[in-house]
């Protein structure tokens, strides 16, 4: 979400990463799924909690100022 610029990096170093796992017999694809749907949603969550917080933060400033 905030480095934009380096997403298709993350993306492509996770999936060899991803794909490492299964081919060395340690994961199930569905392991492998699993644990990048589980931390996807998590880092969502995580954006999503730090802007609520950033924009009731920015109120109160606002609010402090006037």
């Amino acid at each position: 979400f905030y480095l934009r610029k380096w997403l298709w990096w993350f993306f492509a170093f996770g999936s060899v990463v991803a794909f490492s796992r299964v081919y060395v017999g340690v994961h199930y694809p569905s392991d492998v799924l699993g644990g990048a749907v589980l931390g996807v949603g998590c880092g969502a969550l995580l954006v999503l909690l730090y802007r609520a917080i950033d924009q009731q933060w920015s109120k109160r400033q606002e609010a402090s100022r006037a």
